[in-house]
């Protein structure tokens, strides 16, 4: 059996693959008693300052280990990468096997678009006035644009959700009924005192001017096209149980929303931008500028792909939209959450 499985076994369920990652975690009291609770502050963070000068905030259950959850054990058949070096069909595909740079740069290009809007947004403009830390890669990771970044969470009840359901366009995310679920653990102490080349590779996100990340205690690391995280991660394996997959889903449903996933405007840019068969010349200059590309070679690139090139970016907000946020977020970048400033790097 892989050496990488933790205990060399597989275990019953989703509730005893958490047990043995992490048996204090009041997730699991949804199986232990009848009627299960899980205790948990989505709104409550600490404040942090960060090397560059800016201001983090971060989940209060903040340790060394992060999780990953996955709905099946996917490395046994495929390396476990970012979806930027994912090949989605045989043309992708360069005679390394590896996926083209021409589709990498193309996505990293929809990753400055992206950026260019979000920057936009009256949130993210308060927060950086504010000196919070906005990470835009790792938003638009977040928000399902194809990155460089792996994801993982702080909280194992997030990464448990991952594992135990499956995504489908129309219906969103269903339970997996059977088969293999894993949870990937990773231990990591990033060096807060000694430069930004450490914490550019590994993710601190944790609370962002949108709220995804924050419901789901996000973080990330940075990976290159020839690493494979199933070489410096474990896992726990176990067999999908479609009771106590229930159990878990309602956990994360409140009203019958997925609390991992709040509605926002920004969910849409992101999935305009991602679908979109069109870049701004706004996103191709400052995509060049920033990555020694010129600007001849990147739209000959994108003729080659029958993508156009628009004057305006590619989502805008309205009107309605920005007055509205405005009031909402003006002093409040983060929404209504508490914020303690008790610890700092």
């Amino acid at each position: 059996m892989d050496k990488k499985i933790i205990d060399n076994k597989i275990f019953d369920d989703v509730f005893e693959a958490i047990r043995r990652l992490d048996k204090n975690h009041p997730i699991i009291n949804l199986k232990n008693k009848k009627e299960g609770y899980l205790i948990r502050n989505h709104n409550s963070f600490k404040l942090m300052e960060l090397p560059d000068g800016t201001i983090g905030a971060f989940p209060r259950n903040l340790m060394f280990r992060f999780y990953r959850g996955e709905n099946d054990d996917f490395d046994a058949k495929y390396p476990c990468i970012p979806k930027i070096y994912r090949i989605n069909n045989e043309a992708e595909k360069d005679f390394k096997g590896n996926r083209k740079l021409e589709f990498i740069l193309i996505d990293r290009l929809k990753i400055t678009e992206f950026e260019l809007v979000a920057r936009d947004f009256p949130q993210a403009k308060y927060a950086i006035h504010d000196y919070c830390n906005v990470d835009f890669k790792a938003l638009a990771q977040h928000y399902e644009l194809n990155t460089d970044l792996l994801d993982m969470s702080s909280d194992i009840a997030v990464a448990a959700f991952f594992a135990t359901h499956t995504y489908h366009p129309q219906n969103g995310y269903q339970i997996k009924q059977n088969g293999m679920g894993c949870l990937r653990v990773y231990m990591y102490m990033p060096n807060y005192t000694d430069s930004e080349v450490d914490l550019k590779t590994f993710r601190l996100i944790g609370l962002q001017p949108f709220q995804r990340p924050g419901v789901q205690c996000a973080f990330a690391l940075r990976m290159y096209q020839d690493e494979d995280f199933s070489d410096f991660s474990g896992k726990v394996l176990f067999r999908q149980h479609t009771k106590w997959n229930q159990k878990l889903r309602e956990a994360f449903y409140k009203h019958g929303r997925n609390i991992l996933f709040p509605k926002e405007d920004i969910n849409d840019a992101a999935e305009l931008i991602k679908n979109s068969n069109c870049v701004s010349k706004m996103a191709i200059y400052k995509f060049c500028k920033d990555n020694h590309f010129t600007v001849e070679y990147v739209e000959k690139l994108l003729f080659q792909h029958d993508i156009k090139i628009s004057k305006k970016l590619v989502y805008s907000l309205s009107r309605q939209q920005r007055k509205k946020m405005e009031k909402d977020f003006k002093g409040r970048p983060y929404g209504n959450v508490k914020l303690f400033s008790r610890v700092a790097f």
